[in-house]
């Protein structure tokens, strides 16, 4: 997905899809390059959640390491718990289609799950997170 508003890869049918932001790594296949990020500890990845303007109703995402352990946040900070977008507009809307963007925080390479939880509707999308070589 590239326009003026935003560019990377989505991943996911929708009506709420994950954007992660251009960067290194095999991103058409889910394979994701780690970044060090400002909490000590944490890698990071640029990650945004378009949904869809069909549909205007709250979201619950929440994200897990499913091939070992190591904890995953998915908000600022490393801060745990989900993240939660209300029902509405979004400060970040663009032509009917609100954007929440946050950032995927791990403590390493691996591959993880996010379940995106709406009003009749569940999503499962898993990427692979690689170390940056180079």
């Amino acid at each position: 997905m590239s326009s003026s508003y935003i560019d990377g890869v989505t991943f996911g049918p929708g009506p709420v899809r994950l954007l992660v932001a251009m960067n290194s790594g095999n991103l058409p296949v889910g394979s994701i390059d780690l970044s060090p990020s400002d909490t000590p500890g944490w890698f990071a990845f640029k990650t945004t959640w378009i949904v869809a303007p069909s549909y205007q109703g709250p979201i619950i995402v929440r994200a897990e390491r499913i091939d070992g352990t190591g904890r995953v946040a998915l908000l600022g900070g490393a801060s745990p718990g989900p993240l939660v977008v209300p029902p509405g507009p979004t400060v970040n809307d663009h032509f009917g289609t609100r954007a929440a963007p946050v950032g995927t925080y791990v403590q390493g390479p691996g591959c993880f799950a996010f379940q995106i939880d709406g009003k009749g509707f569940d999503e499962r999308i898993t990427v692979n997170a690689v170390e940056a070589v180079g």
